[in-house]
């Protein structure tokens, strides 16, 4: 079977030689692209078996970033080819782990033979998957765990984690089964990784019926005291009835300001929501909770510790269906994180389950995308 392969090349004549070179040699030249956007069309449209790819293109994002999306997204091969072959350069590209990496003017028995030695290499890399990852399964509902190999990476994973290391609240509300969970999970994960103290809270683990304020806020500050392992350091029970003459939202208050912020040592400490929408079935009001949200972000002014904190909610709700005074709500200083279905460019990780069946895993994947119309959840 004839390999198939894109050029990506800066310089027009260059990249006709290259094709007439590899025409020559028996292959397939499915498309020249010039660009990162010309490129990754023409890898969504082609499927290539493997990418000849210049360093320098003509877009502001150069081939070795372009090499980096194609092999996240698509498994393809990259190959470079380049007129530069400086150190820097070299590192650079290295970074990104290419099949090959070839300096023009080229020769065409070093093209043909990295060519070959690179399609070889990646279909031998393939085959070794498929026996190191028999633990690969496909989930229906939940939230995938933070390492799951079917976790789909959308624009939303990228937005979210910068705007909380940014210090911005941030509020994830969309329909159920839309993967607003896992993206919290792989979120809190990223953090973790990066040093941060996270905690989440289920609100229905805390309850929304026959419930009372105290109960509901002393719920909340025990998912806290219990997620951020103060358990040894605070005892909660006798802290909570030494301040029981204030009311449940100045004890959250309090318990954030004199506990958290003071027993917590790392730089920076996430509170993830999760469920919010259960509050909806309480027979009191949370704005007061909602309006201290909006404290906690007012305060980094006069108080810097506070900069160290930083909320996220999850749930299916609009904002107004959770408070209505405008003055006291947090959500008109925080972002909204859009939350879509599936793209084509992103789903290249569902294909890898379907390897074992298929020599076409990724065209069928993009089919069942286009069937189910982006919701593959």
């Amino acid at each position: 079977m004839t390999s198939k392969i894109l050029i990506v090349e800066n310089e027009r004549l260059i990249a006709r030689d290259i094709q007439q070179r590899l025409q020559q040699l028996g292959y397939q030249v499915v498309a020249i692209a010039s660009s990162y956007q010309t490129a990754l069309e023409s890898v969504t449209e082609y499927l290539p078996d493997l990418v000849l790819m210049d360093i320098r293109l003509k877009s502001e994002v150069d081939g070795i970033a372009t090499a980096a999306e194609i092999r996240k997204n698509f498994d393809i091969p990259v190959v470079f080819v380049t007129a530069h072959a400086d150190e820097a350069t070299l590192e650079q590209a290295k970074s990104v782990q290419p099949f090959g990496y070839l300096v023009k003017p080229i020769e065409t028995q070093n093209l043909r033979t990295t060519i070959e030695i690179a399609l070889t290499r990646h279909q031998t890399e393939k085959a070794i998957r498929k026996t190191t990852i028999p633990w690969y399964a496909y989930q229906v509902g939940g939230s995938l765990s933070a390492s799951a190999p079917s976790y789909v990476i959308r624009e939303a994973d990228y937005n979210l984690y910068e705007s909380l290391i940014n210090g911005n609240f941030c509020y994830v509300f969309n329909t159920r089964q839309m993967g607003k969970s896992s993206l919290r999970v792989r979120t809190k994960y990223r953090l973790e990784k990066a040093g941060f103290s996270c905690a989440s809270i289920d609100l229905t683990n805390i309850g929304s019926e026959v419930i009372t304020p105290q109960q509901w806020y002393k719920g909340v500050a025990y998912e806290l005291w219990r997620s951020f392992n103060l358990l040894t350091k605070v005892n909660l029970k006798i802290w909570w009835q030494e301040q029981e003459s204030l009311s449940p939202i100045q004890l959250l208050s309090r318990f954030i300001e004199e506990i958290l912020l003071e027993q917590v040592v790392e730089e920076k400490i996430f509170i993830f929501i999760d469920e919010i929408d259960s509050i909806l079935g309480l027979n009191f009001s949370l704005d007061d909770f909602f309006a201290f949200i909006r404290y906690c972000y007012n305060q980094r002014v006069d108080n810097p510790k506070y900069n160290r904190l930083t909320f996220a909610l999850f749930g299916v709700a609009t904002p107004s269906d959770l408070i209505r005074d405008n003055k006291r709500t947090p959500f008109n200083i925080g972002r909204a994180i859009e939350l879509h279905g599936f793209k084509v460019d992103e789903i290249a990780p569902l294909a890898q389950g379907l390897e074992a069946f298929t020599s076409n895993s990724f065209c069928l994947i993009v089919d069942i995308l286009k069937w189910t119309g982006g919701s593959l959840f």
